[in-house]
């Protein structure tokens, strides 16, 4: 029964992070918008850690282990490597003041490991599927086990067949927790995003129900009036000054129609044209589209896209993505700069990217890119690279952005591709 009870408390002591977090701070800082501070994550991890040292599982003949691997595996997996090193200096300090020197060398050997283990993993763990991510997580753990075993006895003090034992308890102990732990991680995670995809789809929802209302209404009426300021331009009477207030408010009443344009594209979905298209034809057509505004931006656009590589789609539709990012990428260099087009084919994935050297996002701007209302534009509405996104969703595509403040921004749009003997 104490055996028992000492599985629960160490069990308590790892899952109460992860409650906490759910209590605390979930809701606050989300998987998709800001992370938990790199601070409190350590904090966290290296507490756990300690504590779990404090209370160890005694299994027999004076033999006790404990899960303090489990928040170095964790810690590095999620939070990187600085994280990971920090622990093991914690570890190895506090393995001194409770245990003194004791078996130092091998337990500083289990946690390199881990950290290597974990560092290597952090960069695919999101592409892989949960049998590959429980799998590798399993070997991970099972490897540093086998130290111990081929360890002389003299080191353990114990038979080897005890050492056996002990490490397979050990093994099946750590392993079912540290499972459970990166599960419920995974679904704080697919909640999170859930929670995100839903706030878009309602506020999808409400601009699609105001659009519908109120745009052709107030359409109509702007398209009579700048029709008469139009004509009232053409007059020979007028000076340049009233000509220039005519032309600035036919621009605003034109940038007016624009936005109700978006309205009624969220509003009133067409149906698409799926067929293959050329990306080299997509990509070369963006490109002399906005020559002349990049020109007058002191912008200069290079394109490096190969000619046989296809993707399905809705021409019209990506021909208006690429535009809307390369036009804003060409507004982020007030002092001119370099407009990159490019693409190249992955595996099975085309990926279009659209790169410029302007004044870039910060990481509390990028988290906000592509919902309603927001832009980093003093005039814009956000709703173009909403529009943008939806559509490359729709074509079962996913769109990432990297940005620098004062390097500049790249957005990267994978898309499925066609083979070449489908062409």
């Amino acid at each position: 029964m104490d055996l028992f009870l000492h599985y629960l408390l160490n069990i308590f002591i790892i899952l109460t992070p992860i409650f906490l977090y759910i209590i605390f701070w979930k809701d606050e800082q989300t998987y998709c918008q800001k992370k938990i501070p790199q601070l409190l994550f350590f904090t966290l991890c290296a507490v756990t850690m300690i504590i779990v040292m404090l209370f160890p599982i005694p299994l027999h003949s004076g033999i006790t282990f404990d899960l303090r691997y489990i928040p170095i595996f964790i810690g590095t997996l999620y939070g990187g490597v600085p994280i990971g090193i920090g622990l093991i200096v914690v570890h190895l300090i506090g393995r001194i003041i409770l245990f003194g020197y004791a078996y130092l060398l091998i337990g500083f050997l289990i946690s390199i490991f881990l950290v290597i283990s974990a560092s290597w993993a952090s960069k695919y763990f999101n592409d892989w599927s949960n049998k590959k991510k429980y799998g590798i997580t399993i070997i991970i753990f099972f490897l540093p086990s086998q130290l111990l075993i081929v360890y002389p006895n003299n080191y353990l003090s114990i038979p080897r067949l005890e050492a056996f034992i002990t490490m397979i308890l050990f093994l099946a102990f750590t392993t079912c927790i540290v499972l459970i732990v990166v599960f419920l991680i995974d679904r704080i995670q697919i909640n999170s995003r859930l929670k995100q995809d839903l706030i878009k789809s309602e506020q999808l929802r409400i601009v699609s129900e105001l659009a519908a209302s109120v745009a052709h209404e107030v359409r109509n009426p702007m398209t009579v009036a700048r029709g008469f300021i139009q004509l009232i331009h053409t007059n020979s009477k007028l000076s340049a000054n009233e000509k220039d207030y005519l032309q600035l408010t036919i621009s605003e009443l034109d940038r007016a129609q624009s936005i109700i344009s978006d309205y009624l594209s969220l509003a009133k979905p067409e149906k698409k044209e799926i067929k293959p298209i050329q990306v080299y034809h997509i990509m070369d057509k963006v490109r002399h589209t906005i020559q002349a505004y990049a020109l007058m931006n002191n912008v200069s656009v290079e394109m490096n896209i190969p000619k046989l590589v296809a993707i399905y789609g809705n021409e019209k539709e990506l021909t208006q993505v690429m535009l809307n990012l390369a036009k804003n990428g060409i507004e982020a260099m007030e002092h001119g700069g370099t407009l990159t087009l490019s693409a190249n084919k992955k595996d099975k994935k085309v990926q279009l990217v659209v790169k410029d050297t302007g004044i870039g996002i910060s990481k509390d701007q990028l988290a906000k890119v592509g919902t309603a209302y927001y832009s980093t534009k003093e005039k814009g509405t956000g709703l173009g690279l909403m529009i943008s996104f939806n559509i490359i969703h729709s074509l079962g595509g996913t769109v990432s952005v990297n940005s620098v403040l004062g390097e500049g921004t790249e957005f990267k749009i994978n898309l499925p591709c066609i083979q070449e003997t489908l062409l």
